[in-house]
């Protein structure tokens, strides 16, 4: 970002309700200006109601080359999209839309290749691994999609609501992932579990209760993608029981290359 908002500055909103919570923002306006590169990612509150007329003003703004978009609206933006990825389309969900030479907008899911790099980049294996993901939402079905083709050897998803894990299960199912509805029969085996619901947003609440916590193996890592607080209370108690952690920081931050490539710029 240069020192200076100006004129010829672009601005990448981050779309969401609340947005209090975002991470990204600073993470990618700190590359910006390591690059100097004119631009700014600005969190933007944008009701519900609100949002196609925010498309609408996505596909007119000169100075606006996409945004990112993150809770409650990642579904509601693949229905406004103009295009959107294989990925996106098999998802049902964007986190991220870019305006064409067109005006057309064109809209991908990037919050599975953001967990896969964080754990990546931690060296916690997932080829050949037993994976539960807490979640069936739109961060949940992209993680465990990016975990199936990052070559687990099984990749369970359960929600509270039973019906909404099993229809993502489905849909995977027709594009060749066999990824199981339900909480896995054996925490024994498990080697990689993420919470990918609201559960311990503003440091309240556990997804994973401390009688299935204590059953993990020790080789266990358990991650989360929520970013507000960055240590949530469930990994406070997986460092407890000495189980490594991945926070819904290192996950955000994986996935701002990714997002700002989306965008047209190259910041890595």
């Amino acid at each position: 970002m240069s020192s200076n908002v100006s004129g010829t500055t672009t601005v990448i909103p981050m779309v969401g309700h609340p947005v209090q919570q975002v991470h990204m923002p600073g993470v990618i306006n700190d590359r910006f200006r390591d690059k100097r590169i004119d631009a700014v990612m600005v969190p933007m509150d944008i009701l519900p109601e609100a949002l196609p007329h925010f498309a609408g003003l996505l596909r007119s703004a000169g100075n606006i080359p996409g945004a990112v978009i993150t809770l409650p609206h990642k579904v509601a933006m693949a229905g406004l999209a103009d295009r959107l990825t294989p990925r996106a389309h098999l998802l049902g969900a964007a986190n991220v839309v870019s305006r064409q030479d067109d005006g057309t907008l064109l809209a991908d899911m990037l919050d599975g290749s953001g967990m896969i790099g964080a754990l990546s980049a931690d060296n916690v294996p997932i080829n050949g691994q037993q994976c539960w993901v807490i979640g069936a939402g739109a961060a949940g079905s992209a993680i465990a999609l990016a975990l199936a083709e990052a070559g687990a050897a099984e990749v369970w998803i359960s929600d509270l609501d039973a019906a909404k894990a099993s229809a993502i299960a489905a849909r995977f199912a027709t594009a060749g992932h066999n990824i199981i509805a339900g909480e896995p029969g054996g925490l024994e085996v498990i080697s990689l579990v993420v919470n990918a619901t609201t559960a311990g947003m503003g440091g309240v609440g556990s997804a994973l209760p401390s009688q299935s916590l204590a059953v993990l193996p020790a080789r266990c890592c358990i991650a989360d993608v929520v970013t507000k607080p960055n240590d949530t209370p469930l990994l406070r108690a997986a460092r407890d029981r000495g189980l490594r952690t991945i926070s819904g920081d290192a996950m955000a931050e994986a996935q701002t290359n990714d997002v700002a490539r989306f965008m047209g710029y190259q910041i890595d």
